[in-house]
């Protein structure tokens, strides 16, 4: 009986922990390149221009594993809530990337540091002891996306939030980032705030950023 229910169990964990991730993976699929990058579009990281036929991997600006670990969850396909399925597949903060840029990117922090101190490779992709720095052509769109996840799911801020605000200042919203956000509102039904009304992330997380001294 109990080697039964042992096999029955394990049979069952890789469908269970597939259907948590499916909604990502069917979005990332037929919705992310059939309609919002089947045209031209260039990578987030290195700013590499391809057509819609020349795909390149996606990633999540702000983590699945900092998703889950918000929620407690063991893994990423271990997470069974609504809220984490829908901001797993949220286009607001997918992008396409190069897969070699990906790989180092990880689960790393967002870091602004001394060039010296870290190691560059492609596209001016800093990797630090304590994270990564993109390049500055990356970091206004990276900033918008991670303080839309912030403010949409409520997600903590792993202490990046200061310097997505800084970010998000620093680097304007750019005419690229404004077409890819209409283009999302028109197929996923909303758009990302910070996007047309960047003042509104001082309004949004002014005093956050107060209550912490930044």
């Amino acid at each position: 009986m109990f080697k039964t229910l042992f096999l029955l169990i394990i049979t069952l964990f890789p469908v269970l922990s597939s259907a948590n991730l499916a909604k990502y993976v069917h979005i990332r699929e037929t919705v992310f390149w059939q309609q919002l990058y089947n045209e031209k579009y260039h990578t987030l990281y290195c700013a590499i221009h391809k057509t819609g036929q020349q795909n390149s991997v996606v990633t999540h600006a702000y983590p699945l594993s900092w998703m889950a670990n918000a929620m407690e969850c063991p893994s990423e396909a271990q997470c069974n809530y609504a809220r984490y399925k829908d901001a797993a597949a949220d286009l607001h903060n997918l992008w396409p990337v190069e897969e070699k840029i990906l790989d180092m990117r990880k689960h790393y922090v967002f870091f602004d540091g001394d060039e010296s101190q870290g190691k560059k490779s492609d596209c001016n992709f800093i990797t630090y002891p304590r994270g990564v720095e993109p390049r500055d052509y990356a970091k206004g769109e990276i900033a918008r996306s991670m303080l839309y996840m912030m403010w949409r799911y409520r997600m903590p801020d792993y202490e990046q939030l200061p310097l997505m605000m800084q970010w998000h200042k620093t680097y304007p919203v750019n005419s690229e980032e404004r077409w890819r956000n209409e283009k999302i509102k028109a197929i996923q039904g909303n758009e990302n705030p910070f996007i047309n009304k960047p003042d509104y992330a001082d309004s949004f997380f002014g005093p956050a950023l107060k209550s912490r001294g930044k």
